[in-house]
Formats: C-alpha cells, structure tokens, sequence
C-alpha cells in the first residue's frame, strides 16, 4: 500500500512540477539534448544513439525513458573552412498507473566553422514538438475498496481535470571545441577540450493540464565544459564532463570524470583494426544521486551502464533505489585513409 501511495504522490508531482526536462544521468551518451550545437561535431561522419532508464523501480510504477538520436556531418571537406550537422532525436517518458507519457521529437541544423587550425565553433538552431498525456481513469482511489482489493466498478467520487496537449518550441546553442592531437605511428595523443552554452523552450510554449490558466513551459538553460587528455606513453586518458542546467525556479550540478583505458590501437591506412577501451568512473548529480558508469568501446560501437544511488530526502522512500540506466552508440569513425579521401574533395 505504500508503495502505491509513493507511485501516486511521484504522479502528482510530475504534473505539478513543469521545470524540469526530462534527461539521462549519461549525458555525455545524448549529446543532442544537451546542446543542439553538437549536432554533427564529433570524430566521426554519422552517429546514432539509443538510451533507456528505469528509475525508483522501488515505487512499484517506476519512470522508463527511451530516447534515440542520429546526426551526421554534411560537407566535411580539408579545403573548406566550414561545414553543417544535421540530426535530432525523440524520447517518450512513461511512469505510473495513470500512464503519464511525455513526447518530444526535436530536429537540428548546426553550422560548423573551422576558427582555427585545433579549433571550431559551433552554433545550431532547432525546432521541436512535444506531446503530454495521461489516463486517470485506470486510477484506483479509497471509496473503490470493496473489502477484499480494489475495483473500478465502484464509483471514485474524484474529480479530476487534466487536459492531453500539444505545443512547438524552438532551441539553439553554441559550443565551442579545441582539439589538439599529436599524431604518432601506432595511436594518437589528444587534448581536447570543449564548452557549451544552450537554450530550449525558447519561445516558452504555453501548456495546459488543465485547470490552471496561463502556464507556460520555462526555458531550459545548459551550459557544459567537458575534456579528455591522453597521457602520453601510457594507454591510459582522463575524461571529465560537467553540466549545469537551469529551468525556472530548477538549478542542478552535474559533475563527472573517467578513466579510459585502451587496449590496442588502430591501424591508420587500412581501418580494418579499431581500438578497444574500456572506461570507469563516476559522476553526481548535486544533493541527489551518485552515479558510478561503466562504458565499452570497440569498431565505433560504445556500451554504456549506469546506476544511480539516490542521496536525497527520497532515499528513505526509495532505499536508495536510483535509476539503471544504458545507452548504445555507433560512429562511422573517421579511420583509414580510403574514409578520408572523401574530405580532398574533387580537386577543387
């Protein structure tokens, strides 16, 4: 019965709680939800990522978000000092007995300038459309017991206004990404470093569940500094990525580092052999979760696990229950000369 009571307070506070997007503890593993401007900026010419979490499975209704992304890079040349990132991504939020879904489906077109020999800056502009819904009437309430469990064919004596509802909104970011890599025979040396600034919900689209006039959907504010830097001689990298997000009254801190460690290098010319890393580490959502990770990469394919272990007030609900989380990603890596050779262009 509590955790009945729990899955129904977590509803309530869905629907009255509008400052917080929906978003992954992996966030390095949805680049395009938290900037826009990295839409088709990676070492790569096509990408596509598939996520998944469960989170406070301990409440008997837990959140399930999947989302997938794919972008790639038009344009990409040596010769031209700029190029576009197209791509997008949609996610659905599903928790509760109510089915209480979120929708939301966002397109990108980013535009890439080379400002420097190491150096790009990045600036994209997106359009999205979201859809939110819920089904009150598989609710079960008090006056619905019959003695022996609960039934719908008893009257609920509730009231309940909710609207389903739709609405358009428009985002843009800007990063900026310094890479400087000292090419070696067997592997390459790299520092790079990148920093971002985005916007969503710009137009703070009006939003009615009903009941309440004049709700709007606040904007959404990310800004993220992240880095890796390969000691030299050895096969090991560090890697750090950090976020900070706003949304009305909604602060929140994500800080992260990991230790990558290759296993063998690739070969240059011919591309037929990748590297394999592994990387460990762990990150933490300020005042609310520790989330250690365990990723696998190898041929351009990434597997990322996670788990949260919840440190806020709601640990005593949850036991410290978090959230389980994995993300799937593939490049098309920019390995082999004959990949290359695209980039030269025509003899132009």
């Amino acid at each position: 019965m509590k955790k009945i009571i729990f899955a129904f307070i977590l509803n309530c506070f869905a629907i009255a709680s509008i400052a917080q997007d929906i978003h992954f503890s992996q966030l390095s593993q949805s680049p395009l939800m938290v900037n826009p401007a990295n839409t088709g900026l990676f070492d790569g010419y096509q990408r596509a990522i598939i996520n998944y979490r469960s989170q406070w499975a301990s409440a008997g209704s837990p959140f399930k978000t999947m989302a997938a992304s794919v972008d790639a890079e038009i344009g990409m040349q040596k010769k031209k000092a700029a190029y576009l990132g197209i791509g997008g991504f949609v996610f659905q939020d599903k928790a509760g007995d109510a089915s209480w879904k979120q929708f939301k489906a966002d397109l990108f077109l980013n535009g890439i300038l080379k400002v420097g020999k190491e150096s790009h800056l990045a600036l994209a502009i997106g359009a999205g459309y979201g859809q939110t819904s819920a089904n009150f009437a598989q609710l079960t309430f008090g006056n619905q017991y019959d003695g022996k469990g609960f039934t719908q064919e008893l009257a609920s004596n509730e009231s309940i206004v909710f609207n389903n509802f739709n609405y358009a909104d428009i985002s843009s970011g800007i990063v900026y990404e310094f890479d400087k890599t000292s090419v070696n025979f067997d592997h390459n040396n790299s520092f790079k470093l990148k920093v971002g600034f985005a916007g969503y919900h710009l137009n703070q689209p009006k939003i009615d569940y009903g009941g309440v006039e004049g709700q709007k959907l606040g904007a959404r504010y990310v800004g993220s500094l992240s880095g890796q830097y390969d000691f030299k001689g050895t096969k090991l990298s560090l890697i750090s990525n950090n976020y900070y997000m706003m949304q009305g009254k909604f602060r929140q801190l994500n800080v992260g580092a990991m230790v990558r460690m290759r296993f063998n290098d690739a070969t240059k010319i011919t591309g037929l052999v990748h590297e394999t890393s592994l990387y460990l580490g762990c990150s933490m959502r300020a005042h609310d979760a520790v989330i250690p990770t365990l990723m696998f990469e190898t041929y351009g394919f990434m597997l990322g696990l996670s788990y949260d272990y919840n440190i806020s007030p709601y640990k005593s609900s949850t036991n410290g229950n978090g959230g389980f989380e994995v993300s799937i990603r593939w490049v098309n890596l920019r390995d082999g000369l004959h990949k290359q050779s695209r980039e030269f262009g025509k003899g132009k």
